[in-house]
């Protein structure tokens, strides 16, 4: 029977031996003798003390003679180095437990010897992972990093000597990164040494991408022709291992190598720490390069911010952000210039209350109080009061920012406007003086007996007026005709007069003349006659004059004829210019309500012609966003006949439009309120100002407005006739050009202002359209008499009507400001196309049932299509991955039906390269009959590869971290391992006593075999679970069982939470669901948690040290776990710091666990928190996870 339990003994997996009671060795078994190389006779005659490492053996022998000399020994445990056959020591655990019979007397001792030299190495590594992963994680300079690696592998692998060497950018030289115990002269010959792989196994791994060995250099045939193995061996250097080291794309960022004083290859642990070391190096070198690449950009984002804020210094425009809930504000510096705040002193909502007009305060707060509530923005013009008393018109535009939900946060901008607004001012104080003047053009005619006509001279056909009919003392039943004219006329002036007018008919020229004539009573006058040219009439040259009697007065005809020249001018400019400048006119009945537009008018709103404007029509096309506040303006001036100035929308059938009205009551209408006013269509450019703000009534009252409306808008106009070269400018376009008003203008006049860099192309343009008699509109730049250069833009068209010869009818603009704004704008787009470049994020339009696509350059890029190219959709789901597919789908059916949208997908370019994209898509609300999106597309290729490594490096961290907390657990493990052992062997022995006996007690021994089994099995389970927990394999989700899991770290546990004291007690709910998740991640979460609470109540004394752990379903569906300890609790206002990376309260922690634990179950879909206790000590961690039951089904029936 002493041979089944030798073979029994001998077939367990440890090296086991056995002892008298006095410490008399009796029994080694076969694993114990093939390491020792000895024999149970060496070892029974104290042989074993040989085997010691001298430095561990003074403690061993006092352990084991302490032990011997108690009366009621206890276990033994021992830490100490013991020699194998080879000579080689190695680390072992010594742990000796007593052997007593039934009575509890000591009958011998039985000991287990556990190797942990691989174990104590893996810690030693571990803890030089650590130690240079926190160097990178605090981002200590490159150098210091890399030398401290090199002295953490030189103490890890003795007899070491290691060098980091970068291979430079264009991957032909290299570059000492780090050698600290290198001799100097060996890193200068390595500094900048050619990348060659037949020279050495440095250059050989950049090339092969492979650790290469060199274990003995000179006896090496791969560099037997190199001088290298002579230089190393120069220095003392036997043997060099050189492994590349890659980043996170496996490009050869340089070289890690370990040199040997002796010449030999590397053990399998040799090439682990090579290869492990390596990373790191790859780890520290490329997120020192990040951060490079980081500042740069950051360098760029700066730059950027102040060309922005010389745009918002150049256009006067500020801008601000306002949270409502806290009133907090952020100004931009323009802002506070407009405002003239202090910069320092952060503003307020009550100094921006205090800074408004006080008439407009009261209606600037109501609008802004309606906005916040109504959660939208608005558009509003006010005044404010500086703090010096300064008067300032702000246009203020506000908008949500949609991306904040939890609040109402506003953006915005507010522009001075001052200056437009007293232009505005000026205008309209000259609309009343005008107004005002033409109330006595009718009496002033009857006054000043003038007269007016119209000729047709082709026709011989004559208009005249009532008073021309009294001047010639003609009846007025009667049609007039040229010859009544030329016989009227006075005997002695008739030839000069017919003379004078055939010239001027000839050249295309107007006419003025005095002379006399004879009405058919006899009476003779004097008659002062100014005709114009008209340039509208279709039915040949006609002229527009008036006549004037002088016989009385004859120094006040001459004034009335200057007069009516330029009224008649002005009436021809006037039709022009409403055209070109898109304003309406109208006026306002407002007790009758009655409307009369202009044709303009009309072709702004879009209304038929035949159709009667009403208040109905003009309310049901205003855009209902802007609908209240045209409601109020319109009330307002019913109930104060203010004027008013308004800028709001209207909806026709073309689309949207931008509508900017002005309105001013008619003072010489004293019995009732009537309104004059414009429609001008901004829409093109609502932020312009507009020149022409006159109304389009009647030419009588029209035609004394466009001085004015042409001095605010600097558009000038002119005619040109290109036979006579007689051309014709408005009052603007003197002021325009800087020329005396004087001086009548002629194409040299014109020629002679034009810059001199300009002039060829314009005179081009000017000479095409004398040969071609084709329209032109040019930008070109001229310089006044004065010396100040201009930006200009003319526009002529020929007049039609005119078929005999060329005759063109034009404006010129002044656009100084708009071209100056023009080109800094274009300015801005350069940067920000920049920006999008660096950050690689394009912007694009989408019209969906167009399939029109607008993109920038970088989303071309993405895709790999050619910039420019039409883009169809086709093409862009040919380039989607087939596994994003149906998301990119999905996208597209809500994109049909106007839903925003935002998506992450791949797109597989066309060199069959992978990208990552994300596509973020709002529509545009300003196009309400289809859905056209703007949005913005981001190449996050990188961010992807780099959640990949982080990914990877999380998932090596949990490992370790793991490893870790196994390894604090190494006695408690190694206690519930031997423990069954020991019942093994003890079980063995009485086994063999009773079947020993006369008759054998066969019915004992089989009970005796039963606990034999009983015993196996529960170390055998150890030793499953164990094996679980050190595995390294990747994430796997699986249906656990939660309650299941927690038996198991429990059970795991059960030894050590006994060494502490500590009760457990278990609360486990009744038919929990399973969920879905990756085990052995789930057990290390628990692990870490149950430690925790252990290690939090290792300092109570007072009470009982109890730990509760519960299960439950939560109401949402989810399952959750809860660990209850009784320790001294946690901080509540510090709670999220025990989840921070490489925060510990223990004083030998590395501060990752809870870090990494709560990354486990939020990367799972749930989440891990912690609070205090409630009504007494101690904290309560809680994780909770999804229980998904189609999920776990789908799972369960792939494992099936």
């Amino acid at each position: 029977m002493e041979t089944d339990q030798t073979r029994l003994l001998d077939a367990l997996p440890g090296m086991i031996w056995t002892a008298t009671p006095d410490g008399s060795c009796d029994f080694v078994n076969r694993l114990w003798r093939e390491y020792t190389g000895t024999t149970l006779e060496l070892a029974n005659a104290s042989g074993w003390i040989s085997l010691f490492h001298p430095d561990d053996l003074v403690v061993v022998e006092a352990a084991w003679k302490e032990t011997l000399s108690v009366t009621a020994p206890e276990e033994i445990n021992v830490t100490a180095r013991l020699r194998r056959h080879d000579g080689v020591y190695r680390r072992f655990n010594l742990q000796t437990r007593p052997l007593r019979d039934m009575a509890g007397n000591l009958i011998g001792w039985c000991g287990v010897n556990t190797d942990i030299e691989d174990r104590t190495r893996a810690e030693a590594q571990l803890a030089a992972e650590k130690r240079l992963l926190e160097l990178v994680a605090r981002g200590l300079p490159l150098p210091i990093v890399l030398n401290e690696l090199c002295l953490l592998v030189e103490d890890l692998s003795s007899g070491s000597v290691c060098s980091i060497l970068y291979v430079d950018h264009d991957r032909q030289r290299f570059q000492v990164a780090a050698g600290p115990n290198l001799p100097a002269d060996y890193n200068a010959a390595l500094e900048g040494l050619k990348i060659d792989p037949e020279y050495g196994p440095c250059s050989l791994a950049v090339v092969s991408r492979a650790t290469i060995i060199a274990a003995d250099p000179p006896r090496d045939p791969r560099w037997a022709a190199s001088p290298w193995p002579q230089l190393v061996t120069g220095f003392g250097l036997a043997s060099c291992w050189s492994a590349p080291i890659f980043d996170s794309h496996r490009n050869v960022l340089g070289i890690f190598a370990i040199y040997k004083h002796v010449s030999q290859g590397p053990t399998y642990q040799d090439e682990e720490l090579v290869d492990r070391f390596a990373r790191i190096a790859g780890i520290a070198i490329e997120r020192a390069r990040s951060d490079l690449a980081l500042k740069a950009s950051e360098a760029n984002l700066r730059r950027a911010n102040h060309f922005l804020v010389g745009g918002q210094r150049l256009s006067k425009t500020g801008s601000f952000s306002l949270d409502t809930d806290s009133h907090q504000q952020v100004w931009s510096e323009e802002n506070y210039r407009i405002w003239e705040f202090d910069p320092a002193v952060p503003p307020t909502m009550e100094m921006v209350a205090a800074a408004i007009h006080p008439e407009d305060r009261e209606q600037m707060l109501e609008v802004f109080a309606a906005a916040t509530q109504a959660k939208e923005g608005l558009d509003v013009v006010y005044r404010i009061v500086t703090p010096v008393g300064g008067v300032k018109h702000l246009h203020t535009v506000m908008e949500i920012i949609s991306e904040i939900s939890d609040r109402v946060v506003y953006l915005g901008t507010s522009q001075d406007i001052t200056e437009s607004k007293l232009a505005e001012a000026a205008l309209k104080a000259g609309e009343a003086d005008l107004k005002q003047v033409n109330l006595y053009l009718t009496a002033a005619q009857r006054l000043s007996k003038t007269g007016s006509f119209t000729w047709g001279v082709e026709t011989g056909h004559l208009d005249w007026s009532a008073e021309s009919y009294r001047i010639w003392g003609i009846d007025p039943s009667l049609p007039p005709a040229m010859s009544m004219v030329f016989n009227g006329i006075h005997p002695d002036d008739r030839e000069r007069v017919t003379a004078g007018m055939s010239e001027a008919v000839q050249a295309g020229a107007n006419f003025e003349m005095v002379h006399r004539i004879v009405t058919p009573a006899g009476v003779v006058k004097h008659i002062r006659s100014v005709a114009t040219r008209m340039p509208e009439t279709t039915d040949g040259p006609a002229y527009f004059g008036a006549l004037q009697d002088i016989t009385e007065a004859k120094v006040s005809e001459e004034a009335l004829k200057a007069s009516e020249a330029g009224l008649r001018r002005a009436n021809r400019y006037l039709k022009a210019a409403q055209t070109l400048s898109q304003v309406g006119s109208y006026t306002w009945d407002v007790d009758s309500n009655e409307l009369d537009w202009s044709d303009e008018n009309y072709r702004i709103w879009e209304v038929d012609r035949a159709a009667t404007p009403t208040v109905d029509i003009i309310l049901n096309a205003i855009h209902p966003d802007d609908l209240d506040l045209v409601v109020k303006t319109i009330d307002d001036a019913r109930g104060s006949g203010e004027n008013f100035d308004v800028t709001y929308r209207i909806v026709t059938p073309a689309g949207v439009k931008h509508i900017h009205t002005v309105s001013t009551r008619i003072p010489e209408i004293t019995d009732r309120l009537v309104y004059i006013g414009s429609n001008q269509d901004v829409t093109k450019d609502r932020l312009a100002e507009a020149a022409l703000k006159a109304s389009e009534a009647k030419l009588a009252r029209a035609n004394r407005y466009l001085k004015t409306a042409q001095s605010l808008s600097q558009i000038g106009s002119f005619t040109w006739d290109l036979e006579s070269d007689d051309i014709d400018w408005s009052d603007e376009n003197y002021r325009i050009w800087g020329v005396d008003p004087e001086q009548p203008p002629t194409i040299d006049t014109i020629f002679n202002g034009i810059h001199p860099e300009d002039l060829p192309r314009v005179a081009q343009v000017i000479a095409d359209g004398k040969r071609l008699g084709a329209d032109f509109d040019v930008f070109y730049r001229i310089v006044t008499p004065a010396g100040e250069t201009k930006y200009v833009h003319t526009v002529s068209k020929r007049i039609p009507e005119i078929t005999d010869r060329i005759l063109y009818l034009g404006s010129t603009q002044d656009v100084t400001v708009s071209k100056l704004a023009e080109d800094e704008l274009a300015r801005t787009n350069t940067y920000l196309t920049a920006a999008q470049r660096l950050s690689q994020t394009g912007s694009f339009t989408w019209d969906v049932h167009a399939d029109e696509h607008n993109w920038s350059e970088v989303i071309y890029k993405v895709f790999g299509f050619e910039p420019g190219c039409k883009v169809t959709m086709d093409m862009m789901m040919r380039a989607i991955h087939p596994d994003d597919l149906a998301q990119v789908e999905a996208l597209i059916g809500g994109a049909q039906i106007g839903e925003n949208f935002e998506l992450e997908f791949r797109v597989i370019n066309t060199d069959g390269g992978i990208r990552h994209a994300q596509v973020v898509g709002h529509r545009i609300d300003q196009i309400p009959d289809r859905p056209v999106f703007m949005g913005a597309l981001q190449d996050i290729t990188a961010r992807k590869l780099a959640e990949d490594d982080l990914n990877r490096a999380r998932e090596d961290l949990a490992h370790v971290a793991r490893v870790t907390a196994l390894s604090t657990l190494t006695a408690s493990i190694a206690h519930e391992v031997s423990q069954p052992l020991a019942g093994i062997i003890t079980n063995s022995s009485t086994c063999l006593r009773l079947l020993a006996t006369e008759p054998p007690d066969v019915a004992g021994a089989l009970t005796i075999t039963q606990r034999t089994l009983r015993d196996g099995n529960r170390a055998s389970e150890v030793i499953k679970r164990l094996r679980s927990l050190y595995a390294r394999r990747a994430p796997t989700l699986e249906p656990i069982d939660l309650q299941e899991i927690a038996r198991e770290v429990l059970a795991l546990l059960a030894s050590e939470l006994q060494r502490r004291r500590v009760i457990v007690r278990t609360t486990f709910a009744e038919d929990l669901p399973h969920a879905a998740a990756d085990r052995v991640q789930i057990q290390q979460v628990i692990l870490n948690l149950v430690l925790n609470a252990a290690e939090a109540m290792s300092e109570v004394t007072d009470r009982v040290r109890m730990l509760r752990i519960a299960t439950r379903c939560e109401p949402d569906g989810n399952i959750s776990l809860e660990v209850r300890d009784s320790g001294h609790g946690i901080n509540p206002q510090e709670t999220e710091k025990l989840f921070q990376a490489f925060q510990t309260t223990k004083p030998d922690g590395m501060g990752i666990g809870l870090s990494i634990s709560r990354s486990i179950i939020q990367a799972h879909g749930g989440s891990l928190t912690a609070v205090p206790n409630r009504n007494e000590p101690g904290a309560t961690f809680t994780f909770s996870l999804p229980c998904n039951a189609v999920e776990v089904a789908g799972l369960n029936s792939r494992q099936a």
